[in-house]
């Protein structure tokens, strides 16, 4: 029986696990073998049918030939798979209506079920909770939809559930980008996406700076309950090294209301 796990609070299913890893990738971390995860937007979007079943294929193959075990990672039948089957590999392969689903849209993905191809900061995610050390990608191109879209700014290196902030009866995500460089170098950003019946927005609602050389905030985001007791949700951004001179967990409180989080912290 497969391992499955529920690791996206946010996205939870009264049926099924919504993160599932195969028996194979199981079985190859049981023996031993290195792991190497491999997106799969390749597959969905990147080159036509048939040639993209070959060159999946194919990339699986090179990871064996070299002695570790290949983890194709896609969504399939609204559950973020680690490791795909041959025929699943096909499946996903010939889907014409397959999406492309990174951080920021990977919950509608995984709420409208069907196959989508993994971008590279989704398949991190994943491999990241599979505890796949090693991730290999056909290319690296373009920003995120609301992120600060910069080289090196770790967007998505935090990602939680910040419960419903607007009173619209929709939870919203953050999102942490620790290395963020606005007025000061690495200060960090944080951001705000806010749900909808159908899948999150795309543009962030909300964001928070640092303010400081190295601050690094939105190393760690969290949702913090009813703080306050205004009957909204409130969230926490965690602050890793505020002052430049050590590093804590100095985490600012931000509370939120009908409108949404304020531009400063509490």
């Amino acid at each position: 029986m497969e391992n499955k796990k529920s690791i996206f609070s946010l996205f939870r299913s009264a049926v099924k696990s919504d993160f599932v890893i195969s028996n194979d990738v199981e079985r190859a971390k049981r023996n031993g073998r290195q792991l190497v995860a491999l997106e799969s937007a390749l597959i969905t979007h990147g080159v036509p049918w048939p040639e993209n079943l070959n060159i999946a294929r194919a990339l699986e193959q090179t990871v064996r030939d070299n002695g570790a075990y290949p983890a194709t990672i896609a969504v399939q039948e609204g559950q973020l798979r680690v490791g795909l089957t041959s025929s699943q590999l096909e499946t996903l392969a010939g889907a014409r209506d397959a999406r492309k689903c990174s951080l920021w849209d990977l919950s509608g993905a995984l709420t409208h079920g069907g196959s989508a191809g993994t971008t590279v900061a989704s398949t991190l995610y994943a491999a990241e909770r599979a505890e796949i050390k090693v991730f290999a990608t056909g290319g690296i191109g373009g920003v995120h939809r609301g992120g600060g879209g910069q080289q090196g700014e770790l967007y998505g290196w935090s990602v939680a559930g910040a419960g419903d902030v607007n009173g619209d009866g929709c939870d919203e995500l953050l999102v942490g980008a620790p290395l963020y460089d606005r007025d000061q170098a690495d200060e960090g950003s944080a951001y705000l996406y806010y749900g909808s019946p159908l899948a999150l927005l795309t543009q962030a609602a909300w964001s928070s700076l640092g303010g400081q050389k190295g601050a690094h905030l939105g190393a760690a985001v969290d949702t913090a309950g009813d703080l306050n007791g205004d009957g909204f949700s409130d969230v926490v951004v965690g602050v890793s090294n505020q002052d430049n001179t050590t590093v804590g967990d100095r985490v600012p409180v931000c509370y939120c209301g009908p409108a949404g989080l304020p531009g400063t912290a509490s």
